[in-house]
């Protein structure tokens, strides 16, 4: 990856703060992307599974919602943890228009080694930064994830 401090290759978007965060998005994912290659997940699969064992059963809408993506890109995403049967899908008892899901005990399992390599891809990052700047950078990032860029 080329140094992006090197004004002859980037120039004014050298100090542009959106440069730096796409760039270093795409560093940080290669590396979460290789780590979780092994158990057979994506970063957004990881997502999804934590997020419905912190909620138990999880409306799909709801689910979409929290990542961030639409219903087309959220069946893609879910089809194969539904193949592996890592999570189940049932109807909501009052409205059977919704789908609940959960993780099922193998979703379950597969989450404690995913959530290991999670935590090995976070120590990988707090090395290089150093703990200080880690947890800055996270703050920031999070604040950041709040922003509403004007209605266009």
């Amino acid at each position: 990856m080329p140094e992006i401090n090197n004004k002859s290759l980037y120039g004014p978007l050298t100090d542009d703060a959106s440069l730096g965060l796409r760039l270093a998005n795409i560093q940080v994912t290669k590396d979460l992307v290789a780590a979780f290659r092994p158990l057979g997940l994506t970063p957004a699969q990881f997502a999804a599974l934590t997020l419905i064992q912190a909620h138990g059963m999880l409306p799909m809408g709801e689910l979409g919602r929290l990542l961030t993506i639409q219903k087309p890109n959220l069946t893609a995403l879910l089809a194969p943890l539904l193949d592996r049967e890592l999570i189940e899908r049932q109807q909501h008892k009052r409205d059977r228009r919704q789908r609940l899901l959960r993780l099922t005990p193998a979703g379950e399992a597969l989450l404690v080694a995913a959530e290991e390599t999670r935590r090995a891809h976070v120590a990988r990052l707090t090395r290089f930064l150093g703990e200080e700047e880690y947890g800055q950078l996270a703050q920031l990032l999070r604040r950041l994830a709040q922003y509403e860029a004007p209605a266009a």
